[in-house]
């Protein structure tokens, strides 16, 4: 059995949906507060918990149900979450957490896969999860304090995790989050509606973009991998090890939809931007021999014909 966290928010609900299609046995949960319940299928909604992870009474009724796996996505999810109350942040993201690996202390065997950030880079020399990290958000505080907790988990209860360091994830079920949803669908929106998507600076800035359905496909492939000799405690980038500036980004946008739409470029208001990103898939690919490989064209495609359905 399965617990998904998060599971009304963009990568929870499309974790939920690929999971049961390959015939797992799954419960969602979500305080609902910031997901859209309707992400969910209608076939999981019946299984789904309104529950808040920051809750300790209600995670110790969830307890009870015997899980095998956490895959833990309930999380304020970025930066500018923080800006207007820090406080939320911390207590979601890190009390919260520790919610969770109590869940799991309890349930003998049972596992986490949780939503780390490759933002934790963003000081950092290189891309590899062996990189010395500076965190220099509030979030990325927060993520930070998620592996840490983690290791201790490890070490003191023997809880086996797994913390994901998503690079820009895109795809479905992205429109609940508004501004605080990945560039790709922020610039789709903008543009199919014939206005300019706003870029910060000249648009040379690169990301390396995660089409939705590649991360499901890693989660499962981790769950298979556990079944050949366990995870101890570790953490591995989700990346394509491919970047892309948000200029071409633009200009596949434009293609795809068939425009020419230009851009419109302001001074950039966000302290500590990260210009870069290119995740190193070294580690990846020799956990699980994956390395996502949709296309940023091929994602784009399968999503404006998701939206035309």
């Amino acid at each position: 059995m399965i617990l998904i966290t998060g599971a009304s928010g963009f990568i929870g609900s499309n974790t939920a949906h690929y999971l049961h299609k390959k015939g797992y046995k799954i419960h969602t949960l979500d305080n609902d507060k910031f997901g859209d319940f309707h992400n969910l299928p209608p076939y999981l909604r019946d299984r789904h918990l309104v529950i808040d992870i920051t809750n300790k009474k209600e995670m110790n009724f969830v307890s009870r149900f015997g899980y095998d796996y956490i895959i833990h996505f309930a999380a304020q999810s970025s930066a500018p979450m923080f800006y207007e109350n820090p406080e939320i942040g911390f207590n979601v993201n890190v009390n919260g957490f520790r919610n969770v690996l109590e869940v799991a202390r309890r349930n003998e065997n049972c596992k986490v896969i949780y939503a780390s950030t490759s933002s934790l880079y963003s000081r950092a020399s290189s891309f590899k999860e062996s990189a010395v990290l500076f965190p220099q958000t509030y979030y990325e505080y927060t993520k930070y304090c998620n592996e840490i907790e983690a290791r201790l988990y490890y070490k003191k209860y023997g809880v086996e995790s797994i913390g994901l360091r998503f690079f820009s994830i895109y795809g479905y079920n992205e429109l609940h989050k508004g501004k605080y949803a990945n560039l790709v669908s922020q610039f789709l929106w903008s543009m199919e509606k014939g206005q300019p998507p706003v870029i910060y600076g000249d648009g040379t800035q690169t990301r390396d973009f995660v089409w939705i359905e590649d991360l499901t496909k890693v989660i499962e492939l981790l769950m298979k991998v556990d079944k050949q000799g366990g995870w101890y405690n570790r953490v591995l980038n989700v990346g394509t090890g491919k970047s892309h500036s948000l200029n071409e980004l633009v200009k596949i946008l434009n293609e795809e939809l068939h425009t020419d739409i230009k851009p419109k470029y302001i001074n950039n208001p966000i302290k500590n931007y990260v210009y870069h990103t290119c995740a190193d898939t070294t580690k990846l690919e020799e956990e699980v021999y994956y390395i996502p490989s949709t296309s940023l064209r091929e994602g784009i495609r399968k999503l404006i014909k998701s939206k035309s359905l």
